[in-house]
């Protein structure tokens, strides 16, 4: 017999083969719902059956990208059983081509399940916002589902709280320490918009640094204002809060699952140890380069397959100290704690959340007007120094222009307070913007203009060692150039790159693990970097057309 789709009859129930009368399955569908993905509108990505067995109606959702939709009904309700295995196939096409006929009037936009998590637009242009467990702006009639994962988040709002309330009280608290809260307000909002702002003229998306000593309340500002979402699976628990001290590659999968959401990574702490300062530093920088940048990585997943990570969300960072580098510094907006925080508390985190879920829905309706004006004040930016500091001071200044505009609105302060406002925060992003070109300068001119090889080269040539033969050695600072190679004591070496370059917290085993890396130090069967003996003495045995070469390659 052909098993096709024509075939199969219900028969109540049991599916049935309809010309021999040969039973199929144990079961059998009253509706079958199709929701549609508004990213991927041709092919639905759930199906909802009602199965009927045993007396019951068993609503059972499919997920059409997984072949086995027999299989997902018979680990939701086990006692269901296919009886004639040869017509899996054709069952499953059955199951497809009765939704798309019992979907018939109830085609996209009517039924939609959303998988990520942030705006998404709609096919009639509507914008709506996936609020972790909530669907904001849903049009009416519009029936609508969150995928697991992405409800998981739950934003930690009060639904009792008035609108107006919420904006009014936040204005005070912000006001309270503007020159911190406000730009972590505004980061805030911004990177809860990046989906739609990544798209306009940047050179970078920014990410915020949170900098200060101990104690001072970086990690509470960040979890009070930034981290508005708690894990529904982890009660008690921030939404996005990850440890500084995870490894890159960890931080970068972890940061490319949030989609319009602020992540934390918190706590960079000095360390005792120099190598350990410099291994964080390296991580955070990685991990804003990853943030900043718009272009995706490749890596393989655990089945060998090629998988895309990219930045989807705003990445905030808490530490006690600064990146060293003049072109991680312009990806920063930077806010300096110098004391302790004061007049929050604990509702300050409701209250932030409260206002951003009325402030989403005031901008829904009219996000697409306020993304033309920021391409415009962006695309006015095209040209001269910092600009991407510049840029980042625009995209500030807007989204904390939203909140303003947002309480004036619903009336929680007047016209004036927003001018007065928006006054002082151009102020404090002018002050964040003269002090990280300043410290960019700064570090611009501490850079190294070279690799290890390039400064020893450059000692060597101005005689800042002192070479000596072998009989005259005296001293562990004299060296000696034998074979074409420099021979010099470690510590010597390590005392004139830390004292004379900007390597200054090189540890001797970075040093030497560098100096391997750039090619001219050779591994021995003793495992010593100081292979070569002079008088007892290890030296160092750095071959100068190797020193020479390496130092090109910076």
């Amino acid at each position: 017999m052909k098993m096709s789709v024509q075939s199969i009859c219900q028969v109540g129930e049991a599916l049935w083969a309809g010309e021999d009368g040969v039973q199929l399955t144990n079961f059998s569908f009253r509706t079958v719902g199709a929701f549609y993905d508004p990213a991927l509108p041709e092919e639905p990505p759930m199906l909802r059956l009602q199965v009927l067995h045993l007396g019951r109606a068993i609503s059972v959702d499919l997920d059409t990208r997984v072949q086995n939709l027999i299989g997902q009904i018979s680990a939701r309700i086990p006692t269901c059983r296919i009886l004639q295995n040869a017509w899996r196939a054709a069952i499953e096409a059955y199951i497809l081509d009765l939704a798309a006929k019992q979907s018939g009037a109830n085609a996209p936009p009517n039924a939609l399940i959303f998988r990520k998590h942030g705006l998404h637009r709609l096919a009639g242009g509507q914008w709506v916002y996936i609020c972790g467990d909530m669907v904001l702006g849903t049009p009416q009639g519009v029936t609508c589902e969150i995928a697991a994962d992405v409800a998981r988040a739950h934003l930690a709002w009060d639904p009792e709280m008035p609108a107006a309330d919420a904006a009014g009280r936040l204005c005070l608290r912000l006001a309270q320490n503007d020159s911190v809260l406000l730009p972590v307000w505004g980061f805030t909002i911004l990177g809860s918009l990046r989906s739609c702002v990544s798209q306009l003229n940047l050179t970078t998306f920014p990410s915020l640094a949170i900098i200060g000593g101990q104690n001072l309340g970086k990690t509470t500002v960040a979890q009070r204002f930034a981290l508005l979402y708690s894990d529904n699976q982890r009660p008690g628990r921030c939404w996005g809060q990850l440890d500084a001290r995870s490894t890159a590659a960890a931080t970068i999968e972890a940061i490319s699952r949030f989609r319009d959401q602020v992540v934390l990574v918190d706590d960079l702490a000095r360390s005792a140890a120099s190598s350990e300062t410099r291994t964080r530093l390296d991580l955070i920088a990685e991990v804003s380069r990853f943030a900043s940048n718009d272009t995706e990585r490749v890596r393989l997943s655990p089945h060998r397959k090629p998988e895309e990570q990219f930045c989807q969300g705003g990445l905030v960072f808490t530490g006690e100290f600064h990146l060293n580098n003049p072109s991680d510094l312009t990806r920063l907006t930077t806010v300096e704690l110098h004391q302790p925080m004061q007049n929050g508390s604990s509702g300050d985190r409701t209250l932030a959340a409260t206002a951003f879920h009325a402030l989403i829905l005031w901008l829904l309706p009219r996000l697409d007007e306020e993304l033309a004006a920021l391409r415009k004040a962006l695309d006015d930016i095209s040209f001269g120094s910092d600009l991407r500091l510049r840029k980042n001071r625009i995209l500030f200044l807007w989204s904390i222009r939203l909140f303003y505009q947002f309480a004036a609105e619903t009336g929680a302060v007047t016209a004036q307070y927003v001018r007065q406002a928006m006054v002082r925060a151009e102020e404090i992003l002018n002050e964040i913007l003269e002090r990280q070109t300043r410290k960019a300068n700064q570090f611009a001119r501490q850079s190294p203009r070279g690799n290890l090889c390039w400064y020893i080269v450059h000692a060597y040539r101005e005689n800042e060692f002192h070479i000596v033969s072998r009989q005259n050695i005296c001293s562990d600072a004299d060296c000696v150039v034998e074979n074409d190679a420099l021979c010099i004591r470690t510590d010597t070496l390590l005392a004139y790159l830390r004292n004379a370059t900007p390597y200054r917290e090189l540890s001797k085993t970075a040093m030497n693990r560098r100096l391997r890396e750039e090619g001219v130090l050779t591994s021995h069967r003793e495992s010593r970097a100081a292979a070569k003996k002079i008088k007892g003495q290890r030296y160092l045995e750095l071959n100068l057309t190797k020193l020479k070469a390496a130092s090109l390659s910076y």
